[in-house]
């Protein structure tokens, strides 16, 4: 007799921006953006560093595409909101759980039990308004 496993949850995979998929038009920025480099070479030696590795060359200049195309720049604003809203909505569920378990254990008189979730609660509620104040600016946020 075999046992069945039980099948693994997929993990959503964000979608890849188009601009990203569109190798050609990433590498003609990439020849653009080492052109600009290249007329102000001599002020730092780093410019020169970027210019003699083509891996680096191609990841600054993806992360100049990142400032300076809108459509780009939206898609990481989409993202990152998405990312606010699940958090969020995680933390203020594990906060109902806190709470459903500690009247549980009041209830029974548990007051250590009780003690310990209510500073479990408490930090969720914690990261929950950084959580907030994060993802409601326009700002990336590192994280503390």
């Amino acid at each position: 007799m075999t046992q069945e496993r039980p099948a693994k949850p997929r993990k959503r995979i964000a979608r890849k921006p188009l601009w990203i998929a569109d190798v050609e038009d990433q590498r003609a920025r990439t020849m653009k953006f080492a052109k600009k480099l290249r007329e102000i070479e001599k002020v730092d030696p780093a410019i020169t560093v970027i210019l003699r590795n083509e891996r680096i060359l191609r990841d600054c200049a993806a992360q100049v595409r990142l400032y300076g195309d809108l459509a780009v720049t939206a898609h990481v604003r989409r993202e990152r909101e998405r990312r606010g809203r699940q958090q969020v909505a995680r933390l203020n569920s594990a906060i109902k759980g806190i709470t459903e378990a500690m009247e549980f254990y009041a209830e029974f008189g548990d007051r250590t039990a009780t003690s310990q979730l209510q500073q479990y609660r408490r930090d969720l509620a914690e990261k929950l308004q950084r959580s907030k104040q994060a993802y409601s600016s326009k700002r990336a946020w590192a994280g503390p």
